[in-house]
């Protein structure tokens, strides 16, 4: 039996993220500080789910809040860990990590929630992330996240995409199953690092989530919910951006 694990976020397409992808989690990032300061909070423990390239957490630390950052993805957890020297920086997922207490923040940005841990799972576990967020937030603090919604891939169900940098080339493929509530994304192509070009081939599924779901277990956790689409004033397609408070 072959037991070479599944590519995801090897560091080819980690590296790819890091140089060219790193808006959202910027933008983000912004609107959790501007969150914070508007409650009272100026320090205090934030936990980065999924931290990508660290850039979020870079700006938590830089804004003078404790940072505690894991990725799944170890080539992920290694460029946060030079992004964000500050950070307590883990490779690890919701059910190895463990959570401070008294966060003033819980955050899981780009999509982070949405990714299946395999091909064979279609159920996120939100009343996991939940019931984590209700026990390890202070009262006031928040979760703040965004998810896939259903309707992704538009009416059709199907997107190619390519794009290309002087240092790295990428195509993605998604197909969304609006019964199964999947999307399945090819992505292909090669980044250059160190003077070598490398292959990029993963395959990821990701689980859509409406709205009213994620209101839903929020409120069976016990946490309050605000929905939008997006961080800001600039859109952003296909996702529910939420925020979830401790009273």
């Amino acid at each position: 039996m072959d037991a070479t694990p599944i590519p995801f976020y090897d560091t080819p397409l980690a590296v790819v993220h890091g140089r060219d992808f790193g808006d959202v989690g910027a933008r983000a990032a912004t609107a959790v500080l501007a969150r914070l300061h508007a409650r009272g909070f100026t320090c205090g423990t934030i936990v980065d789910v999924g931290c990508g390239a660290g850039v979020a957490a870079a700006a938590f630390c830089d804004a003078g809040f404790t940072v505690v950052a894991f990725d799944r993805s170890s080539a992920m957890a290694e460029l946060t860990r030079r992004a964000a020297p500050a950070a307590l920086v883990s490779v690890g997922t919701l059910d190895t990590v463990r959570f401070p207490s008294n966060c003033v923040a819980i955050c899981a940005i780009s999509e982070v929630l949405s990714y299946a841990p395999s091909a064979a799972v279609a159920d996120l576990g939100l009343d996991r992330f939940f019931d984590l967020a209700a026990s390890s937030l202070c009262p006031g603090g928040f979760a703040a996240f965004d998810l896939v919604t259903p309707g992704r891939l538009g009416p059709e169900g199907r997107r190619t995409m390519e794009q290309s940098m002087d240092d790295w080339r990428l195509k993605v493929s998604g197909v969304e199953d609006r019964a199964q509530r999947t999307v399945d994304r090819r992505i292909s192509g090669a980044a250059l690092i160190d003077g070598v070009w490398e292959p990029i081939e993963e395959q990821h599924r990701q689980i859509t989530t409406s709205g009213e779901q994620v209101a839903k277990a929020a409120m069976r956790a016990g946490l309050t919910c605000d929905l939008a689409d997006s961080y800001d004033d600039q859109p952003m397609h296909g996702v529910t951006v939420a925020w979830c408070t401790k009273l």
